[in-house]
């Protein structure tokens, strides 16, 4: 809990750099102690009723079966509306003060090139979305921002393809970000070594940026961050 002070309610802050903007109050805190904004589906705002379904969808809209086409074509719309549980990019609901991503990925069964977000329907490619938070991280503004990326559900093939293409990405968007981020020197820490403490350690860390797995199958979560 923040503390209830006047020196906390007069303390200027922006939805863009509030992290930043309190780190006198926040800086002794464990990140899972804070109250971070989130997003539920962060990158389901591409979501279109002309979209394909994938595999979170209802089951009775999957298969080749007649039922099913003829149910696609019926709730088609209303199935879009549903699922489209934003309809702000990524980089708007970061600089409104968003800090928790809850991201879903996917093959795209008319895009095998690459991966997509998504939420019943298939969105945006997930390197749209990294697109945004390595351009917040590069904004001045909020360069000192912590932000997470829980890829909640990841329906990918078991193949090395699938997670290849995964990894892939994610080690395209470290480097892209860290080029441009020289304070750092490596920004990507597996599960195998110390969590993250207090939030001041972090400001000033080598290692800022975080992935971490549990400890069965392939499927990623931020149950590690517990300071």
């Amino acid at each position: 809990m923040l503390p209830e002070s006047d020196d906390f309610t007069s303390t200027a802050w922006h939805p863009q750099s509030w992290m930043h903007d309190l780190r006198s109050f926040i800086g002794e805190m464990a990140i899972t102690q804070l109250c971070l904004l989130g997003s539920h589906n962060a990158a389901s705002y591409g979501i279109s009723k002309d979209l394909p379904f994938v595999a979170d969808a209802p089951g009775f809209l999957l298969g080749d079966s007649v039922f099913a086409s003829l149910s696609r074509f019926l709730f088609r719309g209303i199935c879009a509306s549903w699922a489209k549980c934003q309809w702000m990019s990524v980089r708007a609901q970061l600089d409104y003060g968003v800090r928790y991503l809850d991201l879903r990925v996917a093959t795209n069964p008319e895009d095998a090139s690459r991966l997509y977000t998504l939420h019943a329907q298939i969105s945006v490619p997930l390197a749209d979305v990294l697109e945004d938070v390595k351009a917040f991280l590069n904004d001045p503004l909020s360069a000192d921002e912590f932000i997470v990326l829980d890829f909640q559900h990841l329906y990918l093939t078991d193949d090395s393809d699938g997670k290849g293409k995964f990894f892939g990405e994610l080690d395209a968007f470290q480097i892209a970000l860290y080029s441009s981020m020289c304070r750092s020197q490596r920004r990507w820490k597996f599960c195998g070594g110390p969590r993250p403490g207090v939030a001041s350690s972090l400001w000033w860390a080598v290692e800022r940026m975080s992935h971490h797995t549990p400890r069965r199958g392939f499927a990623l979560n931020v149950w590690y961050l517990d300071g």
